[in-house]
């Protein structure tokens, strides 16, 4: 249907928007309702009109396609509706059931897709929306791109819901999502993801499980910092030569090469949104550039500082609030809540990944963010209105 079930998505997202903040006008005034009606329409309008606004500028194209190109921005909106049917209502458990339901019913979406498909003629077929589906690469094959985020959430929480108290069918349920989870990535085996999800899990008892252990992470960054750069400075020639005849190396180092001029001509804003309805960044800098695959080089060749400092400043704010919610359901509850631990460890593995992939600016990364944003006010309101929360 050529992605008109995205457009549905955000449809929906948009009246929810609009009915549970009027809603709320109504009812309540126990919140900042301004700023939860404003802030998020704000971001989207800067991030959707203005980086549209300077593509324009830069290619010397239309603003419009570039505008709609930019609608992911738009299922941020998500945030304002989870917080306003929630002062409407909606309990913290109920939002969380219903986001684990939706992560469950993709999960198994992509495993019926995935048998129901032809791989090879999807891939060359005419239809872009239909071969965009399918990727290749000759160790791996031909594969349907998999919803990576939801995996790993998934994976996360049933793992850690398995070590938790719970009847046979609670266990039933999570040990077959673990398996089928862990099924699916190795068929797409995302080696980045993996890699820092698993990272993100093995720092968490040293760095995170107590505040105390923060000031474990503040002693020690100084030098990690120092390791890391010692041997990037050792491995990073040796890197280069082994890959020196990859063809798939040399064309990232040559978009790397593209990226950083790019960025440094355009400093503080970068080149804009593209829209291969108009200009596409392929027809300015080569069929092979794709500045989606650069990490933050490339985010930093889109949005310019400010877009880095803004993605930067997010991830770190996001990774803040689910960690002191983590602590303070712990506090209450005497065991993690499945659902923030899990966000955290997603949030925390793509800060980790932020040279090789930046998840925040792309739709499924935008979700997460919102939601997490969105679960954790959730959260401190009623623990800012309940000495004791029944969560």
């Amino acid at each position: 249907m050529k992605n008109r079930f995205q457009e549905i998505g955000i449809a929906c997202v948009l009246a929810l928007y609009i009915y549970s903040a009027l809603y709320t006008a109504f009812i309540s005034k126990k919140f900042n309702w301004s700023f939860w009606a404003f802030a998020t329409p704000l971001f989207c309008l800067y991030s959707m009109g203005w980086y549209a606004y300077i593509f324009s500028i830069n290619a010397g194209t239309k603003i419009l396609p570039s505008i709609m190109a930019s609608r992911p921005f738009l299922v941020t909106m998500i945030c304002p509706v989870i917080f306003f049917l929630y002062k409407a209502g909606y309990s913290i458990k109920t939002i969380e059931r219903v986001f684990f339901i939706s992560l469950v019913i993709l999960l198994f979406n992509y495993l019926f897709h995935y048998f129901r498909i032809d791989m090879r003629a999807a891939y060359f077929s005419s239809d872009h929306t239909v071969s965009a589906l399918i990727t290749y690469d000759e160790w791996r094959g031909f594969r349907l791109k998999a919803p990576t985020y939801v995996i790993m959430i998934l994976m996360l929480f049933s793992g850690l819901r398995l070590s938790q108290k719970g009847n046979i069918m609670v266990k039933t349920g999570c040990l077959i999502i673990l398996a089928t989870s862990g099924y699916i990535l190795t068929i797409v085996m995302s080696r980045a993801a993996m890699a820092t999800v698993v990272l993100a899990v093995m720092i968490y008892p040293f760095f995170f499980q107590k505040p105390n252990r923060i000031n474990v992470l503040l002693f020690g960054i100084p030098g990690g910092l120092l390791v890391f750069f010692f041997l990037i400075s050792i491995l990073l020639g040796p890197i280069i030569n082994h890959f020196a005849n990859d063809w798939s190396f040399q064309v990232r180092m040559e978009s790397w090469k593209i990226a950083w001029d790019s960025f440094t001509n355009n400093f503080i804003f970068g080149f804009g949104q593209h829209s291969y309805y108009s200009r596409s960044y392929q027809e300015i800098f080569g069929p092979k550039f794709f500045p989606s695959d650069l990490g933050i080089v490339g985010v930093a060749f889109k949005y310019g500082l400010v877009g880095v400092l803004l993605y930067i400043f997010f991830n770190l704010y996001i990774m803040y609030r689910l960690l002191m919610v983590n602590w303070i359901y712990q506090k209450y509850k005497k065991k993690h809540n499945p659902i923030i631990w899990a966000l955290f460890i997603m949030v925390t593995s793509l800060f980790i990944n932020i040279i090789l992939q930046p998840g925040f600016v792309f739709a499924p990364g935008l979700t997460l963010a919102s939601f997490s944003i969105a679960l954790t006010s959730c959260y401190l309101e009623e623990i800012k209105h309940e000495k004791r929360p029944c969560f």
